[in-house]
């Protein structure tokens, strides 16, 4: 973790975890000086002062970093209440699953994916498609592992924040791994302790160029339905995931009319960037009359500004 740590807030996340695993184990560690100490009943042995003095540098600089940590987590909180609007979705997985190649496939993103343990520790947000509309944002997220330290999960909650702030989960899985089904449960039981058992989840099953089986992929999908099986490398296989993503929210979408004012730049804005318009009249002058489909917080967000300007208006 500590080697692929780059941001700030990873360097910070990670630091305090290595101090939070070190604490308890700063027993001990000196007791060589005690020993060279020697003393009576009453005589206290330098090693057990060196031990305090660790100990107390240890909780400061945890201090002192949780405190760091807090500032960037609100700063991370203002970044993503701006995003409130937008459609959101997360990708999640076992370390070494392909995570950023899918990604990088995904958004035509210049993040690289790399054959290695926790290649990924911060969140990269990134527009699937930016000329489809409406817009999805998609995030990559730290690799879960085995018997992920708590200490870990806590100092990551402010990357994982990402996921629980998402409208679908792809959960990668490396199907050519020969335990493929333990790390999947290994994914969902982290999830799970951050409280993100209940979001939507499309399962990816990645690496399928890896794997000699031919029915593997119809098994696949036949035991686990809202399932994909795709090899991040192969273009074909994500503009597939991409139609699958599109799908997923697409039926979801509740279809509305709006009439609005041809000047309105907001909410022209809002429909064109957050919705999919089927049909634009204009043939009354100065109004257009749209119909549109979109997240329902997205028809609702519409008729609150509508609302709000007929007051004002009116006012």
């Amino acid at each position: 973790f500590a080697r692929h740590a780059k941001t700030g807030e990873a360097k910070t996340q990670v630091e305090i975890a290595q101090l939070e695993y070190l604490l308890p184990r700063l027993a001990g560690a000196w007791t060589h000086f005690g020993r060279q100490a020697g003393g009576g009943v009453r005589s206290r042995g330098m090693g057990e002062k060196q031990i305090e003095i660790d100990r107390r540098r240890a909780r400061e600089k945890i201090s002192k970093l949780q405190k760091k940590l807090g500032n960037i987590e609100k700063e991370k909180a203002n970044q993503r209440k701006s995003r409130q609007n937008e459609i959101k979705v997360a990708i999640v997985g076992y370390t070494n699953s392909g995570k950023t190649t899918a990604m990088k496939g995904l958004t035509r993103a210049s993040v690289e994916g790399r054959n290695e343990l926790f290649a990924t520790l911060d969140s990269a947000i990134k527009t699937i498609d930016p000329n489809t509309r409406p817009k999805i944002l998609l995030s990559d997220t730290v690799g879960f592992i085995r018997n992920l330290p708590h200490g870990l999960i806590e100092s990551f909650k402010s990357t994982l924040a990402e996921v629980l702030d998402a409208n679908l989960l792809l959960h990668v899985v490396d199907i050519s791994h020969a335990n493929y089904a333990a790390q999947m449960q290994t994914t969902n039981s982290v999830l799970d302790d951050i409280g993100a058992s209940d979001l939507d989840v499309l399962l990816v099953f990645n690496k399928m160029d890896q794997v000699d089986d031919p029915f593997l992929s119809k098994i696949l999908e036949r035991k686990y339905p809202r399932s994909i099986c795709i090899s991040a490398h192969s273009m074909r296989d994500i503009k597939k995931l991409r139609e699958h993503i599109f799908q997923h929210f697409q039926e979801q979408f509740v279809e509305e009319v709006f009439i609005v004012r041809s000047d309105d730049q907001d909410i022209l804005s809002v429909i064109y960037q957050n919705c999919v318009v089927l049909n634009a009249d204009y043939e009354v002058e100065g109004q257009v009359s749209f119909r549109v489909k979109a997240a329902f917080y997205i028809i609702e967000k519409l008729h609150k500004l509508l609302g709000n300007k007929k007051i004002k208006e009116e006012a």
